[in-house]
């Protein structure tokens, strides 16, 4: 699957996905534990965005390694969770009839003594578990990227099995991660990881991000990533940006940028990748 996955990646754009908290909202608890608590919960999730156009599905793993899962208490359970998280998007995938990718999801985080260990054990679960590649996203300090990247490349070592890596960054309104470090620095200091895309998500809106998008394919060969969140939320957390907005807010990215792969963050639906996914056929069939 991985050469299929490079080879679709080289032939379009791929839609990926959209938030998976959005649908799976737990009360605040861990969304990642439904993987086990609730497994239909997250199959219907990602059949949800098959059927509407996603060409990628992420596993409901975000938090899913041991030191996310800490504050939680749910540690032990996180090679449980990482696995049963695979297994449901290959399950809705097959009975989608539909081609489609799964990509094990790691959430990045700051770094610590522990980090390694956690994304080594994390994507070990995730590449044994028949993840097709691995997204490592909200990349916010390059410290904690550096030492998940660590990790992943020695589990890749360990079970043989290299798969696509893909890294995605949240950037502030000045073009940099939350810890200060510029795209400049943050390609540079990953660019041994040979991730097969980079890419730009969460953060602050379609519109504003559109320089760093460009930017980003002036930095690097690698294909481009971008799932942006439907706008940005309101006083009560809800995410006001409609699916119709959101896509008339992506038509110049798509036009004047390059872009191997869209979707959507927080507060995105499977609507939102539907009108998305339509937009992109529209442009296929007219190129």
């Amino acid at each position: 699957m991985t050469d299929d996955f490079e080879r679709c990646l080289g032939g379009g754009i791929m839609i990926l996905d959209g938030a998976m908290g959005t649908l799976l909202s737990n009360n605040g608890t861990c969304c990642d534990n439904l993987c086990l608590s609730d497994p239909d919960a997250v199959y219907r999730a990602h059949l949800a965005y098959i059927e509407a156009g996603a060409d990628i599905i992420t596993t409901d793993t975000f938090n899913a390694n041991t030191q996310a899962l800490a504050r939680y208490g749910f540690s032990k359970h996180a090679d449980d969770i990482c696995r049963a998280g695979v297994r449901l998007a290959r399950m809705a995938v097959a009975d989608s009839g539909r081609q489609c990718f799964v990509a094990g999801c790691l959430g990045a985080c700051t770094a610590s003594p522990a980090t390694t260990e956690a994304y080594r054990r994390q994507a070990n679960a995730l590449i044994t578990a028949g993840a097709d590649t691995l997204l490592l996203e909200t990349i916010f300090d390059l410290d904690g990227a550096i030492a998940a990247i660590k990790g992943i490349l020695t589990a890749f070592e360990n079970t043989g099995l290299r798969l696509p890596l893909m890294l995605s960054a949240t950037l502030t309104r000045e073009g940099c991660l939350p810890s200060g470090h510029t795209l400049e620095q943050f390609i540079e200091a990953t660019r041994h990881s040979g991730a097969i895309s980079y890419g730009i998500n969460c953060g602050f809106g379609i519109e504003s991000s559109a320089p760093w998008i460009k930017r980003l394919g002036e930095l690097t060969h690698a294909y481009i990533s971008f799932h942006p969140n439907a706008g940005l939320p309101d006083a009560t957390g809800r995410y006001a940006c409609t699916p119709e907005r959101l896509t008339e807010a992506m038509r110049p990215l798509l036009r004047d940028c390059r872009l191997n792969i869209i979707g959507g963050c927080c507060g995105t639906t499977p609507g939102h990748i539907r009108v998305l996914a339509n937009e992109i056929r529209h442009l296929t069939i007219n190129a």
